[in-house]
């Protein structure tokens, strides 16, 4: 994600963290520490490419109808999340991110991966979470990740 030999603060520092977690996590906080990699990574790759378009899960691309929120979709060919009308209006194969998952990844954008809350994950847990972000990633470096489909079918 980063150019060959390049110096990253903010990568390190990530990297340091999320593997300091998984050693005090004990091997059961695999998929938490991958979730919370990719949406840093994404989120850190983003900003640093200075691309236009922020990489924002707190507040998704959505209509609000009475005070509900509308449910979120994503696709391998947009960037960013797109609201139910839009995604009738623009066709395509869309996934839909649950609203669980959106309060996922909020979490995580304010707290550090060894203080997130919630029970134990498993490979269930925060899977359109992972797929979204892994897509994103794939987008902005124009490559497959050859680890992706790995981690997804063990």
């Amino acid at each position: 994600m980063l150019p060959a030999a390049e110096p990253n603060e903010k990568f390190f520092r990530l990297l340091l963290a999320v593997l300091d977690y998984l050693r005090t996590a004990a091997g059961n906080g695999a998929w938490r520490a991958v979730a919370y990699f990719s949406l840093w990574a994404g989120s850190s790759f983003r900003m640093a490419a200075g691309i236009a378009r922020v990489f924002e899960l707190r507040q998704p691309a959505r209509r609000s109808r009475g005070g509900r929120s509308e449910r979120a979709f994503f696709s391998r060919d947009r960037a960013g999340l797109i609201c139910g009308h839009c995604r009738k209006t623009l066709g395509g194969s869309n996934r839909e991110l649950s609203a669980g998952s959106r309060a996922i990844a909020a979490e995580m954008l304010r707290t550090p991966v060894a203080q997130l809350s919630g029970p134990a994950w498993n490979q269930a847990t925060a899977a359109d979470l992972r797929r979204f972000l892994v897509e994103q990633i794939e987008s902005h470096v124009e490559r497959r990740l050859i680890t992706a489909p790995l981690l997804e079918n063990p």
